[in-house]
């Protein structure tokens, strides 16, 4: 069972004991006195505040036109019909970017590469908003005045051709006004698709149902750029899947039903979409409906195994990528029930079993079609752990050790495994299993660590979210190296970490605040205090 109390709910109740409030949502942007700094990555205080602001106002957007903004939209009513772009510059509007409490340093790359990521302006609130930044975070730049729920950019735009990005939006935490847009920045105006929420009278459908939806991978761009794949409440009863077309304005419904559509993804060819449903079964809690597949012009809703269906089993279903442009790979994890590797076939929905075995996690070499399971204690313990080396249904027990984790590494081209104890090990595809000289983890350490490679494959970045016994931790070393803890206050809390694209910076985001390191010593310092970003991504 899962509790759902958001910041937004706390501090409106807040609002509402201690000096009361307007009803209405805002609509301007807020000013602030409390600036960000980022001077030599540590924290000072400002000594003018206004000029720091007007400094501040003047990154609202990025180079292309710095000192204009783009003011909030007036709500239009769905279009289904129009140009495929918005392509009118904005009115230069006086607009006060306001920033969390550090104040960025110079202004955004106009060749990139940028960081993008969402954000919350204040504390103790649920009101995220789209943000930009250079690789070594100078140039903070918020690119969008409305908050922003989603967003998702066009898998081929660039920063010097435009980033047409589709993003949903509300006016605030608890509005039932969300919206579906389209810009391209820089310079761009935005473009309003759809009303999102359109609750029928007498409906249970809540609009925290649509806002969940939305952040599960509620949009998603056709591999062509074309459609957009988005959920939305328009029915008024749930969140069901629809596309929109840049080329003819045009709004087509793919799915229908009781359960809330999420999780879109596209085939490799972008003839089908393939969508999860969810249902909620109060208290906050939800189960997992089923999945499917659907023409991107629509049709019939092809199911690819629901809750029901033995082979695919709500208890666990994590995605591999595409044996063939009609084929999804996918393991099961069922609880004390044998587990699979499958291809899925999405225009019939038929099943084809890889191989069958107990195992707790999975890691593939799409390049040499192999697999290796990890098999923990938990689940079966008459078969004992083990490290199982899979080439199709030929399978073989490679180590007996008590494995946290293992992954694939294309650049090394072997598997890698952590032991409980935390020892490293490299698996070839042919079976050959070497323990490398190295300890990695203190006995304290939880288990399941997130490793990045550096995009060069010379370095490693281990990172655990949580541990036995204290904090989060995250260690650095080249790779297949010793590698040494961040000297970070734990109690920070980093929650993700992500390289640059060129292996110069690893960014290190906290609850509250983002650390950066940089070649060629890596010592981490603090970047910005007040803006740490979620969903994250890169763009060039």
């Amino acid at each position: 069972m899962i509790m759902r109390i958001s910041f937004a709910t706390f501090a409106a109740a807040s609002c509402l004991l201690l000096i009361g409030c307007v009803s209405t949502p805002p609509t301007g942007v807020e000013t602030t006195s409390e600036v960000p700094d980022v001077t030599s990555g540590s924290l000072t205080a400002t000594e003018d505040q206004t000029t720091a602001q007007t400094a501040v106002a003047k990154t609202a957007w990025a180079v292309h036109w710095a000192e204009k903004t783009q003011t909030a939209q007036a709500p239009k009513p769905p279009q289904t019909k129009g140009p495929s772009l918005p392509t009118a510059t904005p009115t230069a509007t006086p607009f006060l970017t306001v920033v969390p409490t550090a104040t960025p340093s110079g202004t955004l790359s106009p060749s990139g590469p940028w960081l993008l990521g969402l954000n919350a302006l204040r504390s103790f609130s649920d009101d995220t908003y789209l943000w930009a930044v250079n690789p070594d975070m100078s140039g903070l730049t918020r690119l969008l005045p409305e908050p922003v729920i989603a967003y998702a950019i066009r898998p081929m735009d660039t920063i010097s051709s435009g980033l047409t990005v589709a993003y949903a939006t509300r006016s605030c935490q608890e509005c039932i006004d969300i919206t579906l847009k389209i810009v391209t920045l820089p310079g761009g105006e935005s473009k309003t698709i759809a009303s999102l929420y359109q609750a029928a009278a007498d409906s249970e459908f809540s609009r925290y149902y649509l806002a969940d939806a939305l952040a599960g991978g509620g949009l998603a761009w056709s591999p062509d750029g074309r459609t957009l794949a988005f959920v939305g409440g328009l029915s008024g009863l749930s969140v069901d899947a629809y596309t929109y077309s840049l080329d003819t304005g045009e709004i087509k419904q793919l799915s229908d039903g009781p359960l809330h559509s999420y999780g879109l993804r596209w085939s490799p060819d972008g003839r089908y979409i393939i969508y999860n449903g969810f249902n909620w079964i109060g208290m906050g809690g939800f189960e997992i409906g089923g999945m499917w597949a659907v023409p991107a012009g629509g049709g019939a809703n092809i199911s690819l195994g629901g809750k029901d269906n033995s082979a695919l089993s709500i208890y666990g279903l994590d995605f591999y990528g595409w044996l063939s442009p009609t084929q999804m790979l996918f393991s099961t994890n069922r609880y004390k029930e044998r587990d699979s590797i499958q291809a899925v076939n999405i225009e019939t929905g038929a099943i084809d079993i890889i191989l069958e075995a107990q195992f707790d996690q999975a890691a593939y070499s799409p390049e040499h079609h192999t697999w290796l399971l990890a098999r923990t204690d938990g689940a079966v313990e008459t078969l004992g752990t083990a490290l199982i080396l899979c080439r199709g249904s030929d399978c073989q027990v490679v180590s007996s050790n008590k494995i946290w984790s293992v992954w694939w590494s294309s650049s090394h081209d072997v598997f890698f495994s952590l032991s409980a104890r935390g020892e490293l090990y490299q698996i070839t595809p042919e079976g050959e299993v070497t323990r490398l000289p190295i300890k990695l983890l203190d006995d304290s350490l939880g288990i399941f660590p997130y490793v990045t490679e550096s995009p060069d494959g010379a370095r490693w970045a281990w990172h655990w979210q949580g541990h036995m016994g204290g904090w989060p931790k995250t260690y650095l070393g080249d790779a297949v190296a010793q590698p040494r803890l961040f000297p970070i206050d734990p109690q920070t809390h980093i929650r993700q970490i992500t390289w640059s694209p060129d292996s110069q910076h690893l960014l290190l985001f906290g609850e509250t605040n983002t650390y950066i390191a940089r070649q060629p010593d890596f010592e981490p310092v603090l970047a910005i205090d007040g803006w740490a970003a979620q969903y994250i991504t890169w763009v060039q």
